[in-house]
């Protein structure tokens, strides 16, 4: 389970590491409007510049913090068209792996590129 306390410790993490690549990061949904979200945490992921928005640094940073894609853009948005949603955005699972830290394995983090 998410609950606000878990997810600022990870977010925070997740800003420092993705502030050195041209990113910033935000908490939206479940965790940030009631406190907890037994499902995932929400977060956005938006450029510090305009005109410097190579997402392919974001990955790596990721990866470094024991998380897996599960979900690509299109993966995601195929499950939305199943339930008859034609939304547009840049939504992508991740999951933390078997390497993280107890506090966090196995949960899981929809990431909102925003650009």
């Amino acid at each position: 389970m998410w609950t606000l306390d878990n997810a600022l410790s990870f977010v925070r993490e997740l800003n420092i590491r993705l502030n050195t690549v041209g990113f910033y990061v935000g908490i939206t949904g479940g965790v940030l409007f009631k406190g907890e979200s037994q499902k995932d945490l929400d977060v956005i992921i938006y450029p510090t510049s305009t005109t410097d928005m190579d997402w392919n640094r974001v990955y790596p940073v990721l990866e470094g913090l024991s998380l897996k894609q599960v979900s690509n853009k299109l993966a995601t948005q195929g499950v939305w068209r199943t339930k008859g949603s034609k939304d547009q955005k840049h939504v992508e699972v991740w999951q933390f792996d078997k390497t993280a830290p107890k506090t966090f394995r196995n949960a899981r983090v929809d990431l909102f590129f925003l650009k």
